[in-house]
């Protein structure tokens, strides 16, 4: 029942948060920026290519184009949005659902552009700029929608409190003003499409509805695949949580089995489009592009992809703990919704974090969760409704709001052009880089070293080895100049049993050099590295390389580099400690003064 005729309140909190998503988008708009941080670019350049691909260049079978667009454009670094088939052509690696809700923004970047001046290639800024308005379209409507639905069940204040938690307060902040681009966005929008079709239907058991639930399930799976589950959302509407309620549900749809024909064939007829495409260009109706990549359906990664530091669900969007949590309030006042929801939640939770890949790339907290967040906002309006009951608990309420807002647009920032990482999180940088508002370049230490010696004052040091490359004949100091096909320099090592007093646990090893380079490769991975290796050449029982250039990005001048690593237990007395460079990038640096020392506590 609706509890507020106006909502006014929700209104005027809807209306701010339109303002915020289209002020955030100029702290970092996207459409202007370029290569890898441009709109279209990485997972979006590959939802998006079907449009020029098909469009423009006229060519989807051999994207005889790509070269061309990557070498200006600069989007990926290497074309992994697709693969080369056993007849010789290409096979996009992500299907076509987003390009066809985008495709009539496209067009009008299309024929704007010859009117704008700029190239009408498909990737110049006037596309980067309707691609934005076309995020900004759906999910405006999402959330209009959205409210109108939450309005049915909860009061006014509490959808407004409700509307301004999802958006403001997790990283589908981020997925509509920095990355809205990508599949999150569009799903979020036609999720909340279908709970509106849903509920539409069960109030009026129209054919029309079917289909259109259906075609809208359909063009949910034509996006990404698995969305096929979002089927549970109108199926279990209004069924009772119980046998009872369960069997007269099934007996029912039984003596309507006509009407699930037809919902299939919508749904069949919304996924058409990409069945097309894979016969035309791989010869097979069903092609699975991606590769290498599958679910671990046996084994999933439910703790990490909830908890963990790297892209922990949990942990980049706290405030979905009230959503969990406001399903038992759902199902304690028998919303007609709440076994849908909660179905599908426990069902989609489960896939996501199946995945092999399970962080999903480059990304701000965990992406996949955010279409369903068009579900959750109901338990989290049911959780808003029991914290606003009483006033001790409603002040509590605006304390952890508050402070999941300011937490997540503080992550949002961090995550463009802040001290993240978008594939590589982990608990040490999270505290020291992420998390921490002093926190500059040198914090990308702890992305590859998570462990350090707390407090060097406890500890005494001892130089092992030294190579500082002085020309002993001429009696002046030197440094090497290590080539860019030189992958490893000159190597500093010692056994333990060489030491005086050994090697022994707690202690630690810290390795140190000075650095110079005028050129950084703009593959962070192929990094050179400072290297600790313990152990027998091929079998190491500790190895740890520190990327240097990306705490000093900066060229042209000498840098100190340092870190250090615990002794494990398992290093035997003959085991070589060895400090080296590995260099990747293929290009030259020179450094000077490679060090080995041991630390030691303090007696």
């Amino acid at each position: 029942m609706q509890t507020s005729e106006r909502g006014t309140v929700s209104r005027i909190t809807l209306i701010a948060i339109y303002t915020a998503l289209i002020v955030g988008l100029f702290f970092y708009p996207k459409f202007r920026h370029h290569g890898t941080e441009a709109l279209i670019s990485w997972d979006s350049f590959g939802y998006y290519v079907y449009l020029p691909a098909e469009f423009i260049y006229h060519d989807v079978t051999k994207l005889h184009f790509m070269d061309e667009v990557i070498a200006k454009y600069q989007p990926v670094p290497s074309f992994d949005q697709g693969f080369v088939t056993d007849n010789g052509n290409y096979v996009f690696k992500y299907t076509m659902g987003q390009a066809i809700f985008y495709s009539p923004f496209f067009f009008i970047a299309h024929i704007a552009a010859p009117l704008s001046g700029m190239p009408q290639d498909g990737f110049s800024l006037i596309y980067q700029l309707m691609m934005t308005v076309g995020a900004f379209t759906y999910a405006f409507l999402a959330l209009w929608i959205l409210r109108s639905l939450l309005l049915h069940y909860f009061s006014d204040k509490t959808v407004a409190w409700s509307l301004l938690i999802v958006t403001l307060g997790t990283n589908y902040y981020n997925y509509v003003v920095y990355d809205g681009l990508m599949a999150h966005n569009l799903l979020f929008f036609l999720y909340v499409l279908l709970i509106w079709l849903s509920r539409k239907w069960h109030e009026a058991y129209l054919k029309k509805y079917v289909v259109l639930i259906g075609l809208t399930i359909g063009l949910m799976t034509l996006i990404r695949p698995t969305e096929i589950i979002s089927v549970l959302i109108p199926l279990l509407w209004g069924v009772s949580f119980n046998y009872d309620g369960v069997m007269k549900r099934i007996r029912f749809y039984l003596s309507k089995y006509s009407w699930f024909l037809l919902m299939a064939l919508a749904i069949f007829i919304g996924v058409l489009p990409q069945i097309i495409y894979w016969k035309m260009v791989s010869g097979h109706f069903l092609v699975y592009s991606y590769q290498e990549q599958g679910f671990d359906f046996l084994k999933p990664h439910l703790i990490n992809g909830l908890f963990s530091a790297k892209k922990g669900w949990l942990v980049y969007s706290p405030v979905m703990i009230g959503a969990i949590a406001g399903f038992y309030f759902l199902l304690k006042n028998k919303r007609a919704f709440s076994l849908a929801f909660l179905s599908f939640f426990l069902l989609n939770t489960y896939i996501v974090f199946s995945w092999s890949e399970w962080w999903y790339g480059g990304s701000f907290g965990s992406r996949p969760m955010v279409p369903s967040y068009a579900i959750l906002i109901f338990p989290l309006a049911a959780f808003v409704d029991y914290m606003r009951l009483r006033s001790y608990r409603k002040y509590l309420l605006v304390i952890m709001a508050t402070m999941g807002i300011i937490y997540n647009l503080w992550g949002t920032r961090q995550s463009h052009g802040g001290v993240f990482h978008s594939s590589d999180m982990n608990r040490a940088f999270f505290w020291h880089g992420y998390m921490n508002p002093w926190a500059d370049q040198k914090a990308y230490k702890y992305l590859d070293i998570a462990e350090e010696i707390s407090d060097t004052a406890d500890y005494h040091f001892t130089l092992i080895r030294t190579m500082d490359f002085r020309d002993e004949q001429h009696q002046i100091d030197s440094t090497y100049h290590m080539r860019g096909d030189e992958q490893y320099s000159p190597a500093v090592a010692v056994k333990p049993s060489e030491l005086d007093g050994g090697l022994k646990q707690g202690d630690w090893i810290r390795a140190s050099v000075h650095v110079k380079y005028h050129e950084v490769s703009g593959n962070e991975y192929d990094f050179p590295r400072l290297v600790i290796d313990m152990g027998q050449p091929g079998k190491s029982v500790k190895w740890s390389g520190l990327r240097f250039q990306k705490m000093f990005p900066d060229t042209g001048d000498w840098h100190f580099i340092t870190f250090e690593v615990p002794v494990p237990a398992e290093l035997g007395l003959d085991d070589p400690v060895t400090v080296y460079i590995m260099n990747n990038s293929g290009l030259p640096l020179e450094f000077d003064n490679l060090k080995i020392e041991r630390a030691r506590l303090k007696e």
